[in-house]
């Protein structure tokens, strides 16, 4: 595919500004985005005719109309072109990029009293946590920006679940170990420093940061209205940012799938902390957060703590990204 696309953008830039139809020039550029668009090793070359097209092509009249009796007919044709080709490349855009919100820095309480089972202290006691201003993925990883990063570096797809690869899901089977490959990937695409959260920033957006109402799941007290869980998924995962996000505008902090940390295990201490990393890398585990569609509502509290090996895999297991607020741009 690589070998053939400079020909296909050579062949696409002769139709566009030989062509004088106007549908000639909208059919070339659009089939070479449609082509291209799941590969982003081919995607720099797809944006710059994107871009060359809709900045000349405001200019240009198809020749089959006839000139002297121009209307707002020609100019709704023309206006819905460019619609169509803005619109096309925002999907191209948003299968390769996660769509980030800014989480403004704070202090809250880490930990939560309201606990699972008996035995399970594992999210007491409770503690101060400052945590400085970053930006989160407002969904996680889904199964579409998963298949663009496996074909730019000839990954093999996760085992797939049971109900299919389905491009709106979030992607699972993945481990924490692929999660970060993910992560460097993106970051060497954008120039921009994605990574996973740590425990301490995933806590503080599920929570809603500096917004929060301060409740036992992400966005509200009860699950149903704000994440999928084992009443309610339908035993599989459901498409991202379908059910209502928390205070923020993150969806799906509570339930779908696990979300991996970049902290490493270990059990809370009662002292405050300020932007905590996790315990040195002498532990086992990993951390997840968030619940999922195969576990109960209990699970999906924005408190509750889980764990597993950084090499291990499960159809409940995905992940969001994160980056540093001094590596971004935009609101």
């Amino acid at each position: 595919m690589a070998s053939n696309l400079p020909a296909m953008v050579r062949f696409t830039k002769i139709r566009l500004f030989s062509s004088g139809c106007i549908y000639v020039r909208f059919a070339a550029i659009l089939g070479v985005i449609r082509k291209y668009r799941n590969d982003p090793r081919h995607l720099t070359p797809v944006y710059n005719l994107l871009f060359h097209f809709s900045k000349n092509f405001v200019n240009c009249t198809p020749k089959f109309i006839d000139h002297n009796n121009l209307n707002m007919n020609t100019k709704v044709v023309k206006r819905s072109l460019i619609i169509s080709l803005l619109a096309c490349f925002s999907q191209v855009n948003a299968q390769r990029l996660p769509d980030m919100i800014k989480v403004e820095g704070g202090t809250f309480i880490m930990g939560s009293e309201e606990i699972r089972k008996p035995q399970d202290t594992t999210a007491t006691p409770l503690h101060d946590v400052t945590i400085k201003s970053f930006r989160m993925a407002k969904t996680e990883v889904t199964v579409a920006q998963w298949k663009a990063y496996c074909t730019a570096t000839s990954t093999r797809m996760p085992v797939e679940p049971a109900w299919g690869w389905i491009d709106n899901h979030p992607i699972i089977n993945v481990s924490w170990d692929e999660a970060v490959a993910y992560c460097q990937w993106l970051s060497g695409q954008t120039g921009k420093k994605y990574r996973l959260p740590t425990e301490a920033e995933w806590e503080y957006a599920a929570r809603g940061g500096k917004k929060s109402n301060g409740f036992l799941f992400a966005g509200g007290q009860s699950v149903y209205m704000y994440g999928w869980f084992e009443e309610n998924s339908n035993a599989t995962t459901q498409p991202v940012a379908k059910k209502r996000p928390n205070e923020l505008g993150l969806y799906d902090m509570s339930g779908n799938a696990w979300e991996w940390c970049h902290d490493w295990w270990g059990p809370y201490n009662n002292k405050a902390e300020s932007n905590p990393q996790g315990p040195d890398g002498n532990a086992f585990f990993k951390v997840l957060r968030g619940g999922s569609w195969n576990f109960s509502f209990d699970d999906c509290r924005v408190g509750t703590r889980e764990f597993f090996s950084p090499d291990g895999h499960h159809n409940d297991f995905g992940f969001r990204v994160v980056m540093d607020e001094e590596t971004s741009t935009g609101n």
